[in-house]
């Protein structure tokens, strides 16, 4: 691999991580699609854009479309999880082979692995390559709602298969992810002083703690988690609170789970421990599992029998249980991999880095993968 192309996209991954774009930022994340919109065609490839009313737009990169062939899509999101300014004044780092920084690794670096391996294709592979930028994925999607997944189904259906950009890990890659259940809850009280009437007063964040350890407590290793993210309430120390939300991340296998999981905070809305309390809970938002296939496992062969070629070590096939954009893509049948990109540790934190080392083996395997997804559409 030239040093020149290598030189090119780390500096593309500096560059883009350098826009900081949180999932309802739309203004940042539009600037980010301009910066990826113009690359996209200082290389030759065509583009198509997807504007929303409350979300930052899609946009589709498309290489190689006059083959005839069905194309693989390479997907990856743009937005991150940490607002602006929260990795300080200077964003992005680096430490030798490490670079670190907002989106680095999730899912930056999953974007420039998909344009890397675009630039190495594109004078010596007849399949079309296209790769499809989400811009609130790790909001799920409330923000494009039901029109951004129909597009990502829409241009998946078209396809041979889907390599889902997400940080990758040395030997395992993605076949299934839990399903995600987003709830608010909202908790009403009765306002007083804190010192001369705290007995006639009904705090709502007293409620909401008692909230909390029923609804964590129906968590279950290797099942069904409740996690209250997000808590908010009161005005002042002295102010006995009348208000109290919290935000709920619930993961479950399968969407029998989803359905279970809704009931049971229903149920835990209805009983409150002060009965001059109130309770209610409302949906958010809903993201099914990326369900683990055959045709998922088909192209985990195809996968291995690449890495084999290239002498890499057989990668375990993983079930993770964080969501991704992958479960929509598998929705619509079509052969999907999740957790492709280059190598990253520490997603959704703020030592979140990447391993610029990993990108030569990775670019390797993924060229040599889709040279080769032919072998899953004659054994459909």
């Amino acid at each position: 691999m030239s040093s020149g192309l290598k030189e090119k996209y780390i500096r593309l991954l500096e560059d883009i991580c350098t826009i900081e774009t949180p999932s309802g930022h739309v203004e940042n994340i539009n600037a980010l699609v301009d910066k990826l919109d113009s690359f996209a065609g200082e290389n030759g490839y065509q583009t198509e854009r997807f504007p929303f009313e409350n979300a930052g737009d899609f946009l589709l990169i498309k290489s190689g479309e006059s083959s005839g062939k069905k194309p693989v899509l390479f997907m990856a999101h743009m937005d991150t999880v940490h607002q602006v300014g929260a990795f300080g004044k200077e964003a992005v780092t680096r430490d030798g082979d490490w670079m670190m920084g907002p989106g680095v690794m999730d899912c930056k670096g999953g974007i420039v692995t998909a344009l890397w391996v675009m630039e190495c294709l594109k004078n010596g592979c007849e399949r079309p390559v296209y790769l499809l930028l989400t811009s609130d994925e790790e909001a799920t999607g409330r923000f494009s709602g039901q029109k951004g997944y129909d597009i990502m189904t829409d241009i998946a259906r078209n396809c041979v298969a889907v390599l889902n950009m997400e940080p990758g890990r040395y030997d395992e890659v993605t076949v299934g992810r839990k399903g995600i259940l987003n709830m608010r809850a909202d908790v009403t009280g009765v306002a007083g002083h804190a010192g001369n009437a705290y007995f006639d007063a009904a705090s709502a964040i007293r409620e909401a703690a008692h909230m909390v350890l029923e609804i964590e407590g129906m968590s279950q290793r290797g099942g069904v988690t409740y996690n209250c993210g997000i808590i908010g309430g009161g005005t002042a120390k002295n102010v006995i609170s009348d208000a109290c939300t919290m935000e709920i991340d619930i993961r479950v296998s399968n969407m029998d789970e989803m359905a279970q999981a809704e009931v049971k905070m229903y149920e835990v809305a209805k009983h409150c421990v002060d009965k001059n309390t109130k309770r209610e809970v409302t949906v958010t938002s809903k993201r099914p599992p990326m369900k683990v296939t055959d045709d998922n496992l088909k192209l985990l062969k195809v996968w291995n029998r690449c890495a084999e070629k290239l002498g890499l070590p057989a990668f375990k096939q993983l079930i993770r249980g964080g969501g991704s954009d992958a479960a929509y893509t598998v929705l619509a049948g079509v052969p999907t991999l999740c957790s492709c990109a280059a190598v990253g540790f520490c997603e959704h934190t703020l030592s979140e880095k990447l391993d610029l080392s990993s990108f030569d083996d990775r670019i390797a395997l993924l060229c040599e993968v889709i040279r080769n997804v032919s072998e899953i559409e004659r054994k459909g």
